[in-house]
């Protein structure tokens, strides 16, 4: 059961998705493209939200319809449909990688049909990436982006609360399947063109000449280099360098730029001056802005959804449903439905789906009858076979559909329930394919009729149930952590939308070669026209994504195989891990099969050791946050950019690092923090969070590090060494706090006052002492040009080695860690020694 059978709720309304994207392309991951605590315009593709929030939330969705059995009219009629904030913000939108956009996902969603006041029921959504993509407004002038697009969210609620009241609908609903619900959204008409800023000559003039003083129109002139998009030789697109995208990001750029004061100052002049007329939308031929322009608000668009039973053991994304193709793999006039034939209830009935399936001329507009023609439903047989295929002989019994009412995808989400089959007697349609014809009249006025959309022969369909993966290799796989190194893959298969007469078929998967993989990635609506992604960097190495079994046989309708990640390394660069592609379908292969483009699996296998060496700031955590700090810019708040940025806001750092990844303030919202690189950053703050490290020097023993206690104590103070023939034990102190001792209680005790000073080196000897690798002498220099020591006379010393430990220029030792032993008369010595730096 599913959100094709009824009871089923209807909902409709408009969707916000505000992601950011500095991190669309993989050429902006390069540390070289960024300032100190900004990015150099010069390299940078801005795309059309720079400073997203990575928001995706449902707006002003109500009730349209509700489909039930006796029931004609419902309290929840009219109710809204909202996502509620449990954990206070909003849910996330999350893209896979910049190399596979086209799998952009939901997390962090609880979804509430009705309100408090009356009926209603909430649930939490299962994350799913969108499926089911393709340009659905076709009209000659439609936006030449992913503006024109259309897909489907579908997934299940679970956790549900109810509270039915006197809602029928809601009542047969909750009996018939208390736990889980199917939901399927529809999104389309998404306005991606964002208002544009102007830095240019020509407004640079007009801003002094309305008062800007030159001394802040120079500050700002880097402004004139920014650029939202290039094409692959970094020629700019469209309106060239100087157009910036967007209030808040031009906001954000004069206040870093200027200051706060200052941009405050001459903020509203700039944004006047600097501020395009607003008409997006234009006719090609002319280059003159349309007539109509978009119907939504900037980041938001249309929304169409429906809400069905979902029983305890059905998929969690999949709808085991009959599905209807087009019958050719190219130039696609309409898009894959799903289908449901009823048999079992008093009445029977058929359930086509068509809200993500029907072309429209301009996105948002009402279904585009010129081009669709009468609309009809029929089922064909194969009367023989030509050198084009197989011939088929088509019967109608539904003649027209009434798709063009505007109520058909506005207030019924494009759920077409026939019930009235006219001589076709509906048990019939159980194993005969379906087809949706188009009948059009030619120039010449005769009637052409063809089919949009139909079962193939064998009225085979499948689709894997959970389709997008992260995967961190050395890490384990659990039902609480969903992200390790193995996943389970379902997919789902029927003939004719039941699990029988599948005995003659196998599921075949491949996985692309890294020239199929950028060919396939570079053509879908979600990546096409990214930079930085060809054969070279995509799906490389080869072989890290192992399946089980490229053939997998189908049993009680379901293929099953694991798949597991394997290191890929860093093939690149700047970009963490590989994504790699898995294509499946049937075996033996059928001949009229047509499976969409975009229906396979898709992976993100993460580096296992992205950091060699001992994690510090400098050493690997530095470099993964201040990426952060500049491909997210939601995140500047924590001033990831920088060592005192970080340390400043560990807390809220430390908090959104340690949240479950379904809640949606976990941080970074893209989620393509691995869970490897996570945990670093973790153990990093858990450790103090050492700025550099200077390895230790000396022998084995007993590990033993300061930092952790010392953590937040402020500049060291004090250090007290004691010694003889060696190094016996040294302490730190700071201010009115001391450091735990290391090493025994013998030598010569002596404190070096350290007030208003600091150690940067360390010189001496190793050796060995007894038959041990020891510390034999230390001398400490401070930042003042003092030195103190020889601590250690060196006495009994075999093989003395000379070492240096120093800190680099604008930095200071903070801390000591190493190794002690114990001789066989019980006295403990410092073994090793090394350092922990911080900034000065």
């Amino acid at each position: 059961m599913s959100y094709l059978d009824q009871p089923r709720i209807n909902f409709a309304g408009s969707f916000q998705a505000s992601p950011s994207t500095i991190n669309n392309t993989p050429n902006n991951y390069n540390p070289a493209n960024y300032n100190e605590n900004s990015l150099k315009p010069e390299n940078i593709e801005l795309f059309w939200e720079p400073k997203g929030n990575g928001i995706f939330d449902l707006k002003n969705c109500k009730v349209t319809t509700v489909e039930a059995p006796g029931v004609t009219n419902d309290s929840l009629l009219g109710c809204t449909v909202t996502a509620v904030y449990n954990s206070g913000s909003e849910p996330k939108l999350v893209d896979l990688d910049p190399m596979q956009q086209n799998v952009s996902e939901v997390w962090g969603l609880t979804v509430m049909l009705g309100d408090f006041s009356g009926a209603w029921v909430q649930g939490v959504f299962s994350p799913v990436a969108f499926n089911g993509i393709w340009g659905n407004s076709q009209g000659p002038n439609t936006p030449r982006n992913s503006a024109s697009g259309s897909a489907v969210y579908q997934s299940t609620l679970t956790n549900l609360k109810w509270n039915v009241g006197n809602s029928a609908v809601l009542q047969a609903l909750k009996a018939r399947s208390p736990n889980r619900l199917s939901i399927r959204m529809v999104v389309s008409a998404h306005n991606n063109a964002p208002q544009l800023y102007a830095f240019t000559s020509a407004t640079f003039q007009a801003m002094g000449a309305k008062g800007v003083p030159q001394a802040v129109l120079d500050k700002i002139v880097s402004l004139q280099a920014y650029v939202m998009n290039v094409d692959s030789t970094g020629t700019p697109k469209g309106k060239g360098r100087g157009f910036i995208p967007t209030q808040s990001y031009v906001n954000a750029l004069l206040e870093q730029l200027l200051g706060q004061s200052t941009a405050q100052q001459y903020g509203p002049v700039i944004l006047e001056v600097t501020k395009q007329p607003y008409k997006p939308w234009i006719d090609y031929s002319t280059g003159q802005p349309l007539p109509e322009q978009p119907l939504y608000d900037f980041n938001y668009g249309k929304l169409v959804g429906s809400v069905g039973p979902c029983l305890d053991d059905e998929p969690t994304y999949a709808v085991t449903a009959r599905t209807l193709a087009p019958p050719t793999a190219e130039n696609f006039p309409a898009w894959w439905a799903q289908a449901r034939l009823d048999l079992e209830s008093s009445k029977p009935s058929l359930t086509l789906d068509l809200a993500n399936s029907l072309p429209v001329a301009l996105p948002g507009r009402p279904l585009w009858a010129e081009k669709l023609g009468t609309l009809s439903l029929a089922y064909y047989t194969v009367t023989g076979q030509s050198f084009t295929g197989p011939i088929k002989s088509y019967t109608t019994f539904v003649p027209s559909i009434d798709y063009a009412n505007p109520d058909f995808i506005d207030k019924k989400s494009g759920m077409l329930v026939v019930t009235d089959f006219g001589s076709v007697d509906p048990k019939s349609l159980a194993n005969r394919p379906l087809a949706l014809l188009s009948t059009t009249k030619l120039p010449n006025g005769q009637l052409l009729t063809q089919p949009l959309l139909e079962e193939n022969s064998e009225g085979l369909s499948m689709r894997a149930d959970k389709f997008v993966f992260r995967m961190n290799p050395g890490m384990q796989t659990t039902p609480t952590f969903p992200l390790g190194e193995t996943h389970t893959v379902d997919i789902y298969v029927r003939k004719f939308g039941r699990v029988e007469g599948l005995e003659n078929y196998k599921v075949s998967l491949s996985t692309l070669s890294p020239c199929d993989a950028a060919r396939y990635t570079l053509n879908t609506q979600g990546t096409g026209g990214t930079n930085g992604i060809n054969e070279t960097n995509t799906s490389t190495p080869p072989g890290r994504l192992v399946l089980s079994s490229n053939t997998v046989p189908i049993i009680n309708g379901k293929a099953t195989l694991t798949i597991t990640g394997e290191d890929p390394g860093n093939p690149r660069g700047f970009v963490d891990g590989q994504v790699y592609f898995t294509t499946y379908s049937f075996n033996p292969q059928v001949a009229d099969y047509q499976q969409d483009p975009d229906d396979l699996i898709s992976v993100q296998i993460y580096q296992q050791n992205p950091i060699s060496g001992t994690p510090t700031w400098v050493n690997g955590i530095g470099d993964i946050l201040r990426q952060y700090g500049m491909l997210y810019p939601i995140m500047g708040r924590f001033g990831l950019w920088t060592y005192d940025g970080v340390v400043e806001n560990r807390q809220p750092i430390q908090r959104v690092l340690g949240l479950d990844i379904s809640q949606p303030m976990h941080m970074p919202v893209t989620r393509d923090l691995s869970a490897i690189k996570c945990n670093l950053i973790l153990n990093w703050f858990n450790s103090g969070m050492p700025y550099d490290r200077l390895e230790p020097v000396g022998g084995p023993g007993t590990s033993w590090d300061n930092l952790l206690a010392v953590s937040g104590w402020g500049p060291m103070t004090r250090l007290l060494v004691r010694s003889g023939d060696i190094i016996d034990a040294i302490q730190p102190g700071y201010g009115s706090n001391t450091a735990p001792i290391q090493g025994g209680p013998g030598g010569t005790p002596t404190t070096i006052d350290l007030t208003g000073d600091a150690i940067v080196s360390l010189t001496g000897f190793t050796g060995t002492y007894f038959g041990m690798a020891q510390v034999a002498q230390i001398t400490f220099h401070t930042a003042n040009g003092k030195s103190y020591g020889p601590f250690g006379t060196m006495h009994h010393v075999d093989n003395p080695r000379p070492f240096t430990l120093a800190a680099p220029a604008g930095s200071a030792i903070r801390s000591f860690f190493g190794t002690t032993v114990t001789h066989s008369d019980g006295t403990r010595f410092i073994a090793a020694i090394g350092c922990n730096v911080q900034l000065t």
